[in-house]
């Protein structure tokens, strides 16, 4: 997966590290300019914006469907709606809550 490293690589530097970091970096960049291609497909684009769903482990890219779990707002994908949210496990995936209220006595 060179041409991903390399990607992730880039990104890094352009965090502006620590100098022994750049370097590790650079090295990395050289490296993978090299070997420009990835052994293996995985879905991932840097330029797309994206969540993962915790369930799939897989991204959800921007304007895909999806839907949160009503507590902790896990992101998954619409597969999973309503089954038990993995994260927290207290919440029904994609159930409509209004959350915690607190109501003023009238004492």
């Amino acid at each position: 997966c060179y041409k991903a490293a390399g990607e992730f690589a880039q990104r890094l530097l352009d965090l502006v590290p620590v100098p022994a970091i750049a370097d590790k970096a650079r090295k990395m960049i050289t490296i993978c300019d090299r070997q420009s291609r990835d052994a293996l497909p995985i879905n991932y684009d840097a330029r797309n914006p994206f969540v993962i769903c915790a369930a799939s482990h897989t991204p959800i890219h921007k304007g895909e469907a999806a839907v949160n779990c009503s507590y902790c707002q896990a992101s998954y994908k619409p597969e999973f709606k309503d089954e038990l949210c993995r994260v927290c496990s207290i919440a029904q995936i994609g159930a409509q809550a209004t959350g915690l209220r607190s109501m003023a006595s009238a004492d």
